[in-house]
């Protein structure tokens, strides 16, 4: 008895084929998780760095009172950040604004507020 042509074939069988999308499943799956990871990490590092620029923005600028708008780029640890410093001053009250950027996208990363008395009048507080 003659045996069909369809035994003698080569080629993988269907439990072989599963077995292996299933290998190559798990272990792209492990690469996503480290990439993830990576990319996590970065990000966190990107928003320190620009907390750091914009609460030393505005130290500076309330300890000297500088009332001057700024738009300058700062690079930290290799990261480029653009930062801009926009005073408003209403009577003797300036009130700062200040935006940090990611230089390359131009993406907000961190907003920070704040207002401090402009003039160099002694207030009630000074006085005592």
């Amino acid at each position: 008895m003659k045996k069909s042509p369809l035994s003698k074939s080569s080629g993988f069988t269907i439990i072989e084929v599963l077995v292996s999308a299933v290998v190559f499943m798990i272990g792209f799956s492990i690469l996503v998780t480290l990439l993830n990871t990576t990319l996590n990490k970065f990000s966190i590092q990107e928003l320190e760095q620009a907390s750091c620029i914009g609460e030393d923005f505005m130290n500076h600028t309330i300890v000297m009172k500088d009332t001057i708008n700024l738009d300058t780029i700062i690079n930290r640890s290799g990261i480029k950040f653009k930062v801009t410093k926009q005073i408003q001053i209403d009577n003797d009250l300036a009130r700062i604004s200040i935006h940090v950027f990611r230089e390359t996208s131009g993406e907000l990363v961190i907003d920070l507020y704040n207002e401090f008395i402009a003039s160099d009048k002694p207030t009630r507080d000074d006085a005592d």
